[in-house]
């Protein structure tokens, strides 16, 4: 049974972590749309995608979470329709970085990528990936393929990777 408390108790625990493998990290993110899901029902609908291999790979906690939240926040809970959040984390081609892409089918922001958007969520990821990867992190924050956002993140394979 999913309760909220866990993720609280999940924030609370990797607070004090500088790193946690990326399998933690989907693993909330998962939980938290399982508790979005009960509330919007059919309205919502997810993915999340990500190899076997990488989800050793050590990142900073509470990296995804927030961008999936404002993807259903401010993209899916305000269309009547709902919509679906897709997450994916994939190899970059030549094994050179990991790319996180969050994408969401909600309400979009325009057809033109922008700096950064909305509130301190994503700028709290942005500033964190500057000052933990510099100049090698990217996020970019832009439509989604279908209406939507698209934000997608990534950093370089060979900063924090633990093989298993």
């Amino acid at each position: 049974m999913l309760n909220l408390s866990d993720i609280y108790r999940e924030v609370l625990t990797r607070a004090g972590h500088e790193w946690i493998p990326l399998e933690k990290e989907l693993e909330l993110v998962r939980k938290y749309l399982e508790i979005e899901k009960i509330r919007m029902e059919e309205r919502l609908n997810y993915s999340i995608e990500c190899s076997e291999t990488l989800r050793s790979f050590q990142v900073p906690p509470l990296l995804l979470e927030p961008i999936v939240e404002n993807a259903v926040i401010h993209g899916i809970a305000p269309r009547k329709e709902g919509g679906r959040v897709n997450v994916r984390v994939e190899k970059k081609e030549g094994n050179c970085a990991i790319v996180v892409v969050v994408e969401d089918t909600g309400q979009g922001m325009g057809t033109k990528p922008v700096d950064i958007p909305g509130g301190f969520g994503l700028f709290s990821v942005r500033e964190r990936l500057r000052l933990i990867y510099g100049e090698k992190a990217v996020f970019e924050v832009g439509p989604g393929p279908e209406r939507g956002t698209r934000v997608v993140m990534e950093v370089p394979y060979e900063h924090r990777h633990r093989d298993s």
